[in-house]
């Protein structure tokens, strides 16, 4: 299978993608679906959703990014670069609990589990403009965040169309799922984009992943979900106006313990760490 090259920040040398594997045609099949997500460590769905669907969370969303200053009215890129201030007020005003506890999503979910689904109140939505790595996401796992079972999945939506050599992605080392755990240490070429302060994250050495990367074209309507154990990363945005959307939860059995990241939003999850510090 032939893969794109990308040159990252953070690994100073060409990388090779190979497209993620589909899993549309297992969406029926629980054996085949459990298959593919235990092989994989993800599970990606080209047009699963309406992508009029998304338009209750990405039209505020791109609302929000204009009243900020960051998109003008043909939604292009002002050249404005959001700070950590603007990425966490952008958050809190846009609306997903309604859209990810639908119907039509918790039936997404239970089939992606195989059982009753808890859909976690700490959503987030994001957005990425050209040339500002330093809001990236470093190379980690979420297990690393949320410890409080590895029985969770992370979900992904695109909320624009993504790519490689236009406003980026996300990328997945297939099959990194398998080895567990991996140290994380500070990345200080990144800031997290969410917290009260400019933290330095933690992430993964990026030497130390030996697994294939995997990334695709993505657009509204498509379905990432992916293991707690999958070490993951965002892509560059390498066009010149075009910023990229995106949003993502947390989904787990309903019979297991919920964390204190499940059960509240990222500005309640802010407020009780400002308090607590």
């Amino acid at each position: 299978m032939a893969g794109l090259s990308s040159d990252l920040p953070d690994e100073g040398r060409g990388t090779t993608f190979v497209p993620f594997p589909l899993a549309n045609e297992c969406l029926h099949d629980p054996v085949r679906l459990e298959e593919q997500f235990a092989r994989d460590g993800l599970l990606f769905f080209r047009g699963l959703l309406d992508p009029c669907e998304l338009d209750a969370v990405s039209e505020p969303l791109r609302r929000a990014l204009e009243a900020e200053q960051i998109l003008d009215e043909r939604g292009h890129w002002t050249g404005t670069v959001p700070s950590n201030l603007v990425h966490r007020r952008v958050n809190d005003q846009v609306p997903c609990a309604e859209f990810w506890a639908s119907e039509r999503m918790v039936g997404l979910f239970e089939r992606f589990l195989g059982e009753p689904a808890f859909v976690y109140r700490s959503t987030v939505v994001r957005s990425y403009v050209p040339n500002d790595p330093v809001y990236l996401t470093p190379i980690h796992q979420d297990s690393f965040y949320h410890r409080m079972n590895d029985e969770f999945r992370t979900v992904w939506l695109p909320l624009s169309e993504a790519s490689l050599d236009t406003t980026g992605g996300i990328a997945i080392a297939l099959g990194s799922h398998r080895a567990g755990p991996r140290e994380h240490v500070p990345q200080p070429a990144y800031r997290s984009i969410l917290t009260l302060d400019e933290l330095i994250p933690l992430g993964v050495v990026p030497d130390s992943v030996k697994e294939p990367w995997a990334t695709s074209a993505v657009a509204p309507g498509d379905v990432l979900a992916f293991h707690p154990h999958a070490l993951h990363r965002s892509l560059p945005n390498r066009s010149s106006h075009g910023v990229r959307l995106s949003m993502d939860t947390r989904i787990q059995p309903a019979r297991l313990p919920r964390s204190f990241s499940a059960t509240h939003t990222v500005a309640e999850i802010q407020r009780a760490k400002a308090t607590k510090f």
